[in-house]
């Protein structure tokens, strides 16, 4: 036996696989559950809870258990426990007296030959310490492949929690009926891993942010998601009185309180009670062992889940006042022949699985928007927008609440701008449903904030993943505010609700077409509805609001943080992608010209100029704000709310310069080495207030009011004006200087053997003393256009009435030369 015993353990422990720091085997796909000695200590915390529940039994139906194993001297009983799953359990390493149900049913039935068989082999059989009982043994056996081997007969045979990984319990059922002598019993118990109400109805999964919405499920849901689970017990009955091997088919189901949450529960209630919370404090950790080796969601995304989720377990939060619903079946071999299955059992008409399983949220809902993340350096990134290229994680979540803090102080304390507007569009009215829609919510604050401002005002708030605010069971969501996932640039066209007010901030570079967006914005705004937008430029400027020129490494006035933000630039302002950022600028910025006046801090004075609002037929009364903060304390006679205003904005450049690191990580255009040093001395820079940072950050605040009269689509695409220049918005690169030669902007072989690699081109060329030649298009042939793609690149590119043009054609192939030249 022992030897047996060692053998099987062996074979077990060759199937294991390692995975987020828990074991699982991999002899059967459909059992998703770690299968270690975490996994078991949890297990036999469960037994505890079962024992409870059945009045210190370990079995259910007593009489039948007892009968079926009675002692005969001409018969050895024997028992079988499929999925024996633990061995030992510790709490505070202390081990409990009972360490798995085979080995208790051994113990209690010594006469009876107690055999238990899983996926692997339970712990307890390498802890010397411990003495098996000389009844008990352990086999390593898949259920769905070698129940139909045995030929051994069994009086007993005890199925608990394994339902997940059978893939037929029809067949199973049927199988087990053969091996089991006639007046055998069947145990079966199984938990759906989901709470359900008082009457063992689910509790439905809420939206993230809706009222009632708890993570315990929305964990639950994803992990059930993560593989093919279907649960049968609520057709145990019926699959068993249908089956002819059985007679006296017997279903009992208990709920048990997530927690002592019920008021007056008995000493065992609350034994139980407290029991089955620790037995979910522990499940949960495996919950997110599966849903991170199934690698359909961000590791930041799941540990934020699993710890908010066991947070709401441990603090008995509201939300999860629940139950766990077990069912505990039994039904008795009967003395006929056994009789093999004809026909596999089948559903009934109209069931619909999610009566017993989580029903997932409608599509709309899109909550697997936290999927479409990848990790790069770090940092967590959408990918449902390459125009936007900014973290998406919760450091950046964090940034985004102290930006809104900075946005407050420069308000004066308010959370929008052009407040008479404001209050005006979202007064209340008794037959009218006020509707706030944020674009780019971000961490949620601005939402969060205005819904509790306007208890009467649903606020929506959209970005390109959810905020990390709805994984924080401690900072309640007002009921009138949720959240969704979704691109402006798609889908603002699908969108047939109105609102009172839109806001957009500092999402600029996200949006694809500024025109386009503002009219589509235009036709869900109700007529006096109100546009909010806000941008801020992420150089610094001076005092009036020019951007500070950028000086050669080690010259005098060398900045760092503004050498990130040039190659930030190089970054954004690329072959295909210069459109994104322009318009936004010169949106935001009304096209202010040098006689328009700069606002500084607190200055609320509003002013209007000519902008694409003001051309766009439905808007008016478009008002322009322009504020300069400073980026750190380092000017002089500041009021205290100032200073509080430029040591926000100080840790808000601080916070932001790992993004932006990760950002040109993320590109590999710049070598790491660069980005690291570039990174570290613009944060030294920001920090000990250096001269090199002595500026501003120049903010944007525009508002413009929906008009009463009928909404009007875009008829033509809106032109840059004439003598339009980018880097009136962007840091300028170097200037040229008499240059010996021409140099392009990627690295030519005479100066990487120069310089070596670890330099960009503009380095290179700055310490020869060259120009920088940048081509502003590139005709795409080299990634792949066809001729029409190229030909309309250059359509498109012409059609901006530019004065001059650097194009740049790689003729990586022949029909670059012979067809899209001369259309060129």
């Amino acid at each position: 036996m022992a030897q047996d015993s060692n053998i099987a353990m062996a074979e077990a422990r060759s199937n294991l696989t390692g995975s987020n720091e828990r074991s699982f085997q991999e002899l059967n796909d459909a059992y998703k559950l770690p299968t270690d000695s975490d996994e078991h200590s949890r297990l036999d915390l469960q037994h505890e809870a079962v024992k409870l529940m059945l009045g210190g039994n370990i079995y259910q139906s007593p009489e039948l258990v007892k009968a079926a194993l009675s002692p005969r001297e001409d018969l050895k009983r024997r028992v079988l426990d499929v999925g024996t799953g633990s061995g030992k359990w510790y709490e505070d390493t202390i081990p409990l007296k009972r360490v798995s149900e085979a080995i208790d049913m051994a113990e209690e039935f010594p006469h009876a030959d107690v055999l238990g068989v899983d996926l692997v082999m339970p712990n307890v059989i390498t802890d010397s310490s411990r003495r098996l009982p000389p009844n008990c043994s352990f086999r390593v056996a898949d259920a769905n492949e070698d129940m139909g081997k045995t030929d051994i007969t069994y009086d007993l045979i005890h199925q608990r929690c394994v339902e997940s990984g059978i893939h037929d319990s029809d067949l199973f059922f049927f199988e087990a009926a053969r091996v089991l002598r006639p007046g055998g019993v069947l145990l079966l118990v199984s938990a759906i891993p989901q709470l359900v109400d008082g009457h063992g109805k689910i509790t439905p999964l809420q939206k993230p942010g809706d009222e009632g919405y708890h993570l315990v499920s929305y964990v639950m849901k994803i992990a059930v998601g993560s593989g093919p689970l279907r649960f049968r017990n609520p057709f145990w009955k019926s699959i068993l009185e249908n089956n002819p091997n059985y007679s006296n088919v017997r279903i009992q189901e208990i709920l048990v309180p997530t927690g002592p949450w019920p008021n007056n529960l008995g000493d065992t209630g609350r034994k139980l009670a407290e029991t089955m919370q620790r037995n979910l404090l522990h499940l949960l950790p495996a919950f997110k062992a599966m849903v991170l080796r199934a690698k359909e969601f961000p590791e930041e995304y799941v540990d934020n889940l699993a710890e908010g989720a066991a947070k709401e377990i441990r603090e008995l939060s509201p939300v999860v006042h629940g139950y766990s619903k077990w069912v505990f079946a039994a039904a008795v071999r009967t003395e006929n022949p056994w009789v093999a299955r004809k026909d596999p059992w089948q559903e009934p008409e109209g069931y619909d699985v999610y009566d017993d399983i989580i029903r997932p949220l409608p599509k709309d809902a899109v909550l697997e928007g936290k999927s479409n993340l990848t990790i790069s350096n770090g940092r967590s990134f959408q990918e449902l927008n390459d125009a936007y290229m900014l973290p998406t994680d919760s450091s950046e979540h964090s940034r985004l609440d102290l930006q809104h803090e900075a946005v407050k102080l420069m308000l004066g304390g308010s959370i929008y701008q052009a407040p008479e507007l404001v209050k005006a569009a979202l007064s209340s009215r008794e037959n009218l449903k006020r509707r706030v829609l944020d674009v780019g919510a971000g961490s949620g604050k601005w939402a969060i904030d205005m819904a509790e401002e306007f208890p009467h005002v649903d606020v929506l708030g959209i970005d390109l993943v959810l905020p990390n605010v709805l994984t924080d069971s401690s900072r309640p969501r007002p009921s009138n505010c949720s959240f969704r996932v979704a691109d402006a640039n798609k889908d603002m066209g699908k969108i047939d609700f109105t609102y009172d007010l839109i806001q957009l901030r500092c999402v600029g570079t996200g949006i694809h077409d500024w025109d386009l967006f503002l009219f589509e914005a235009a036709r869900v705004l109700r007529p006096g509805g109100i546009l909010l937008l806000v941008g801020a430029n992420p150089q610094l400027v001076d005092g009036n609001g020019k951007i500070i020129p950028l000086q050669k490494p080690g010259d005098e006035g060398y900045s760092h943080f503004q050498d990130i933000v040039c190659c930030l630039s190089d970054l954004l302002v690329t072959p295909g992608q210069i459109q994104l950022w322009q318009p936004f600028w010169k949106t935001c910025a009304g096209f202010l010209t040098s006689r328009t006046p700069v606002k500084q801090a607190f200055d609320t004075d509003f002013y209007t100029a000519p902008s694409i609002l003001e051309n766009n037929p439905n808007y008016s009364n478009v008002q322009i704000q322009e504020i300069l903060a400073p980026v750190g304390p380092w000017p002089n006679n500041l009021s205290d709310t100032k200073r509080k205003l430029a040591e926000t904005m100080q840790q808000n450049y601080l916070d932001i310069l790992p993004a932006f690191k990760a950002m040109l990580l993320r590109d590999k255009r710049f070598p790491e080495e660069f980005v690291d040093n570039l990174a570290e001395g613009a944060m030294k820079e920001i920090r000990e207030l250096s001269p090199a940072a002595h500026g501003y950050s120049k903010w944007v605040f525009t508002a413009a009011v929906r008009t009463e009269n009928p909404w009007v689509a875009r008829t033509d695409p809106w032109r840059e004006p004439e003598g339009y220049e980018m880097y009136d918005y962007f840091v300028r690169p170097l200037p040229k200087e008499a240059p010996n030669e021409v140099f392009l902007e990627y690295l030519t072989p005479r100066a990487q053997t120069k310089m070596g690699a670890a330099d960009p081109s503009r380095h290179v060329a700055a310490a020869d003393g060259q120009a920088i030649v940048v081509w502003d298009f590139d005709s795409g042939d080299s990634v792949g256009y066809t001729v029409k793609q190229s030909k309309d690149a250059y359509k498109n590119i012409a059609n901006q009435i530019l004065k001059t043009i650097l194009t740049l054609s790689h003729e990586t192939n022949e029909t670059s030369a012979l067809q899209v030249l001369p259309y060129a």
